[in-house]
């Protein structure tokens, strides 16, 4: 039986352990020592679920993210015209959300061989493809690959995307916002993605965010935040953001 691409579309999905303390966890914690130390302990709990939750976008099992977005989820993976691989360039971008979203969130990113160059697949079995040479990868999956090398270089070196806290900035459909870390020890990571398609792009108001200049990670490009300003996220983008003095960078 084909799995559903449902949670696929949701950009990530997490294991049940990412969930809080179970019932009877809290309840003995709560009966062994007092309230505070109690609900101290419980937060402690769900803070190392969190961490070692994981994060992935597809399997083995399932039709391949970019075969997803680019609606071609319901190829027979047996017959002679199974998913292809897309040409045009928005499977692409919206399979860059999904990793920087695995990335940059709480937990353990994990990634299917192939998704980090975007590689097409059906149902199983034709998501098990031979994964392709160099020669063999277009310009704009060399771009996927280039990404996710930045991404994962930013997370092994920023303490503040692989332990620090998520805090909510931003949210609204289609476009999403927090910062990973602690501002107040100089270690922190701004994450902004835009997920629609539309012609305009989001704004999202940065009044309450430290000042300063940052680097986006995946573009290069400088960005001054301070009383007043807001960061401009464009369509199908994400953007990654770090203090100009990281040592990250």
């Amino acid at each position: 039986m084909r799995s559903s691409p449902a949670p696929k579309r949701a950009l990530f999905s997490s294991s049940p352990r990412s969930s809080g303390p179970t019932p009877s966890t809290a309840s003995s914690t709560f009966r062994s020592c007092g309230r505070s130390e109690a609900r101290r302990r419980t937060a402690k709990a769900a803070s190392n679920r969190s961490k070692r939750s994981s994060h992935m976008l597809d399997n083995h099992e399932t039709t391949r993210f970019i075969s997803v977005a680019n609606g071609d989820a319901s190829a027979d993976p047996w017959g002679a015209s199974p998913s292809a691989q897309p040409t045009s360039d928005e499977p692409y971008a919206r399979l860059e959300l999904g990793l920087t979203a695995i990335l940059t969130l709480p937990g353990l990113p994990v990634f299917y061989y192939g998704d980090e160059v975007g590689l097409a697949g059906g149902g199983d079995p034709d998501s098990r493809r031979v994964m392709p040479g160099e020669d063999a990868l277009s310009d704009r999956q060399k771009a996927v690959r280039d990404l996710a090398r930045k991404l994962g270089k930013l997370r092994r070196c920023s303490s503040a995307l692989r332990e620090g806290a998520r805090v909510p900035i931003h949210a609204e459909p289609r476009v999403w916002a927090y910062l990973r870390g602690d501002p107040a020890a100089d270690d922190f990571v701004i994450v902004a993605m835009h997920a629609s398609t539309g012609p305009s792009s989001a704004i999202i108001q940065a009044d309450n965010l430290p000042p300063g200049t940052y680097v986006d990670v995946l573009s290069g490009s400088s960005v001054e935040i301070g009383p007043g300003a807001s960061l401009e996220v464009p369509p199908l983008t994400a953007r990654v953001l770090v203090p100009a003095g990281s040592a990250c960078l």
